[in-house]
């Protein structure tokens, strides 16, 4: 395992060091995979606030999606009910 933060590195490998690197702020990989990230990590405040708008942003389109979709599934629905209909008036003609 290692410990990495900014350009250091250190190689550890126990569970314990694993830790104690982790609360003095390192990320901890694990054959090149994060395993633990720093304790304390913090986003600044304007990325928070961008992804936070962004966020907002894709809730509104996802709700004006599901909105669509419903219309479209009813309409769906009542194509497949009117061609069942006259497929029923054919057969009847017959």
């Amino acid at each position: 395992m290692k410990a990495i933060k900014d350009n250091k590195i250190y190689t550890i490998t126990t569970e314990a060091e694993a830790e104690s690197y982790k609360a003095a702020g390192y990320d901890i990989y694990d054959g090149g995979k994060i395993k633990a990230y720093a304790a304390g990590k913090t986003v600044p405040f304007g990325k928070y606030a961008a992804l936070e708008k962004k966020c907002a942003e894709l809730e509104e389109k996802n709700a004006a999606l599901e909105d669509k979709n419903a219309e479209l599934l009813a309409e769906l629905e009542k194509l497949q009910k009117t061609k069942g209909e006259k497929s029923e008036k054919s057969e009847a003609k017959k």
